[in-house]
């Protein structure tokens, strides 16, 4: 069978690749980013470079997606074109191609607001039968190729399962608070009794999909952890999950203090993963419980293939929100850059990635500050528009005005004094001169003088023809003098 793998740069594409390739198969690597397995480099949004891909493709993975973080660095009309168009692309090529089974990895975000409870309501229990409710750009365009999926389905009959996976990442946490309040190692064990899936059981699950897909026909599946709870818990686990944790695994008290972890006082949502289980037959190994046993016998509770995949798109070591990961790299990349071009170009993933001071930088000490040229380069601004298109701050509003709002921010300029403001005629205010009097009745009771006379009682005529302007408007009617026949007033046509 000959695979297509689309995101074999990305974490979950990349596991895919080494595991399908072990057993022998015959598998196609389709990324945007060059990688270890990616033979095909391009974007899924162009169809032409798709119908080339698949041909003599029997089943495809597609994992291939613009993800949450790439929420700050990317436009919505960019997660449309690869989320949504670069899956339509794939389904409508393969029921070209004749492609037997299609298998796609969408996102248990994808429930949105769904997932977060009102105010002292018990937590949420999550299944495939629970309405979406979007929260971003993200969860939109994956329910909406999701949608697509059934569609083609429907219309062509192409098996098509959807995976809706949680999380798998190894990025630390995109929230500062929990950042900054628990290890990574902590946060992610924790994780594993309601929202998380280790890398294996994830790629177990795709290869069944694979496998069931022609019998199945359609489906949606939740690929989470087996949780421990059940729904009578929903209520304490909102308000005291500690106290859950501890009379399920009475155990885990003693290896938290050892650790010096804690537990999270409360838990808003489960996923129950009990569809995947049955319909695909599917095992996950790695929970809670095991975790737990591996740290007693001092292991690593992920698996080797978690510490072995690749990342979401983004910069080596970044986590938290990507704007943040922009500042870095337009502070400390410049430092060192040309020895890391020639520099091992791996290193571990955790901020701490044990490399001595001494040693030449890597991409990941760059961009997270940890190394001596790195720190040195913060003194040297680096332009924001060196940086790849996807990477670049959102641009500031146009025009003068907004470029010197921001150097004034940025503390780049004195601020402007006020200017004095020049005396101004009162004309050029906008302010009325003194009209001619208007004409009364003892005016126009008084003779008219003869032709070619002036009137010695009318106003007098400053020595123009025609009403008199100024730069406001015309300012009255007036009396013509010599120049002007007796009994007319003259107009703007006249004058002309």
């Amino acid at each position: 069978m000959r695979i297509l793998v689309t995101g074999s740069s990305g974490h979950l594409g990349e596991a895919l690749m080494r595991v399908l390739s072990a057993d022998g198969c015959d598998v196609v690597g389709l990324d945007v980013l060059d990688g270890a397995f990616t033979t095909e480099v391009g974007s899924i949004a162009d169809r032409a470079f798709v119908g080339r891909c698949l041909e003599g493709v029997d089943a495809v993975l597609h994992a291939a997606t613009l993800h949450k973080p790439h929420v700050g660095s990317h436009s919505r009309q960019e997660f449309v074109d690869t989320n949504v168009t670069g899956t339509l692309n794939l389904l409508e090529e393969a029921v070209e191609a004749g492609v037997g089974r299609f298998v796609f990895t969408s996102t248990t975000s994808a429930f949105g607001r769904a997932l977060t409870p009102g105010e002292g309501a018990p937590a949420a229990w999550i299944t495939e039968d629970v309405v979406p409710v979007p929260r971003n750009v993200y969860g939109v365009t994956k329910t909406s190729a999701e949608g697509f999926c059934e569609l083609v389905h429907r219309d062509h009959g192409l098996p098509c399962l959807i995976l809706r996976t949680s999380r798998f990442f190894p990025e630390a946490d995109d929230r500062d608070e929990v950042r900054t309040a628990y290890e990574d190692a902590n946060l992610k064990t924790n994780e594993l009794l309601y929202r998380r899936v280790d890398l294996e059981d994830a790629v177990s699950a795709h290869r069944l999909a694979l496998e069931r897909a022609p019998a199945l026909g359609f489906g949606r599946y939740i690929i989470s952890a087996t949780t421990p709870f059940t729904r009578e818990d929903l209520g304490e686990l909102r308000a005291d999950a500690p106290a859950v944790v501890a009379r399920r695994f009475p155990d885990h008290v003693e290896a938290y203090e050892r650790l010096g972890w804690r537990m999270f006082p409360s838990v808003e949502r489960v996923y129950d993963n009990a569809r995947a289980r049955a319909d695909l037959g599917w095992a996950p190994r790695y929970d809670f419980r095991y975790a737990l046993d591996r740290l007693e016998r001092g292991e690593d509770p992920r698996s080797e293939l978690a510490g072995r995949g690749g990342r979401q798109g983004l910069p080596p070591g970044q986590h938290g929100p990507v704007h943040r990961a922009v500042r870095g790299r337009r502070r400390g990349l410049s430092a060192g850059l040309a020895q890391v071009r020639g520099a091992a170009p791996g290193c571990a993933p955790s901020t701490r990635c044990g490399r001595p001071a001494s040693a030449p930088p890597c991409v990941h000490d760059l961009l997270q500050h940890d190394h001596p040229a790195a720190r040195d380069g913060r003194r040297r601004r680096r332009s924001a528009h060196a940086l790849p298109a996807r990477l670049r701050p959102p641009a500031a509003a146009p025009g003068a005005a907004g470029r010197r709002r921001r150097a004034l921010r940025r503390g780049r300029v004195a601020e402007r004094r006020p200017r004095r403001r020049r005396p101004v005629h009162r004309l050029r205010r906008g302010r009325r001169a003194p009209a001619v009097p208007p004409l009364g009745a003892a005016a126009l009771a008084r003779p008219r003088p003869p032709p070619h006379q002036p009137d010695p009682a009318a106003a007098p005529a400053r020595g123009v023809d025609g009403p008199q302007r100024s730069r406001s408007g015309v300012l009255g009617p007036r009396r013509y003098g010599p120049s002007s026949p007796a009994g007319t007033t003259a107009t703007p046509s006249a004058r002309r």
